[in-house]
C-alpha cells in the first residue's frame, strides 16, 4: 500500500493553527440515526484528507465502507444479500441517486479493488480528481439513508 512513498517516509500529523470548530462534510443521516456514530468517523477522515493526514488508500477503503453502509440503508430489497456494484445500480434504477452519483461509486469501487487487491498505486491520483464528486455523492447518500424496519431489510 506505501510502495509510492520513499522507505525512510513516516506518516504525520500536521499541526493546525485554529482547531476545526464546523463541520467540513455534511455526512449526518437525519433518518438513519444507527448509522450516525459510523460516520462521525468517515467525516473525521474526509477533513484529514486536507490536511494530509490519512493516506489515499485509506481514505478510499473508508469512503468504500461509509457508501455501502449508506446504500444499504435505502431501503433496497434485498439489499445485505447484495454486492457493492448491484446496490449502486439498484438506487440508480430506484432514482434514489443519479447518473454522476453512480458513476463516481463504480470508479470508487474499482480503485478500491486495485488499491486493496492489486497493489495498484493509483488511490491518490483517483482522489485528487474525484474527491469532491465522491464527497457529493455520499453526501446525497446521507440524506436518503434510513433506519431499518426489521432485521430482514
Amino acid at each position: 500500500m506505501y510502495e509510492r512513498y520513499p522507505e525512510d517516509w513516516i506518516p504525520t500529523l500536521s499541526g493546525r493553527s485554529i482547531p476545526v470548530t464546523g463541520v467540513i462534510h455534511d455526512l449526518f443521516p437525519t433518518n438513519a440515526p444507527h448509522l450516525a456514530d459510523r460516520l462521525v468517523i468517515t467525516m473525521d477522515l474526509l477533513a484529514s484528507w486536507h490536511f494530509q493526514e490519512v493516506a489515499a488508500e485509506v481514505l478510499i477503503e473508508e469512503i468504500h465502507t461509509a457508501a455501502e453502509l449508506m446504500l444499504k440503508s435505502l431501503g433496497l430489497p434485498r439489499s445485505k444479500r447484495m454486492s457493492f456494484a448491484e446496490l449502486i445500480d439498484g438506487a440508480h434504477d430506484q432514482g434514489l441517486i443519479d447518473e454522476r452519483s453512480s458513476q463516481t461509486l463504480h470508479a470508487l469501487k474499482s480503485t478500491r479493488v486495485g488499491a486493496k487487491h492489486r497493489g495498484s498505486a493509483d488511490a491518490k491520483e483517483w482522489l485528487d480528481a474525484n474527491f469532491w464528486d465522491v464527497v457529493a455523492a455520499l453526501e446525497r447518500l446521507s440524506a436518503k439513508a434510513k433506519a431499518p424496519l426489521n432485521s430482514f431489510d
